[in-house]
């Protein structure tokens, strides 16, 4: 019998299928994110990524409201990558984006 040394990834289940505010749940019930939109002008784009701590019932669930960010992507105009602010601590710090995003779509703008 092999015994698997790594723990397994997660693997997300995207329940809403909105990209700027949905649930994404891992399979294994380990992990609960919620992606809300929290400001979108000319200039910029502000999504919030919030650690829920269990699955959530969309429709009435508001707990993000009451709690930090655990992430904050920051994208610049027209959706030019930013910077991933982490939240939460002792991980308060700043990344630029373009260090771990590529563009993968032979066509895409």
């Amino acid at each position: 019998m092999h015994m698997r040394s790594s723990p397994l990834p997660y693997l997300l289940e995207d329940r809403s299928a909105h990209p700027t505010s949905s649930d994404f749940d891992d399979i294994y019930d380990r992990l609960f994110l919620r992606i809300a939109e929290a400001s979108r002008d000319t200039e910029s784009t502000v999504t919030m990524i919030y650690d829920m701590g269990r699955r959530s019932a969309r429709k009435r669930d508001s707990r993000h409201y009451d709690r930090p960010p655990s992430a904050v992507l920051e994208f610049g105009t027209d959706g030019a990558l930013g910077h991933i602010r982490l939240m939460q601590p002792p991980a308060l710090l700043s990344l630029p984006m373009n260090q771990y995003l590529r563009k993968t779509a032979i066509w895409g703008g």
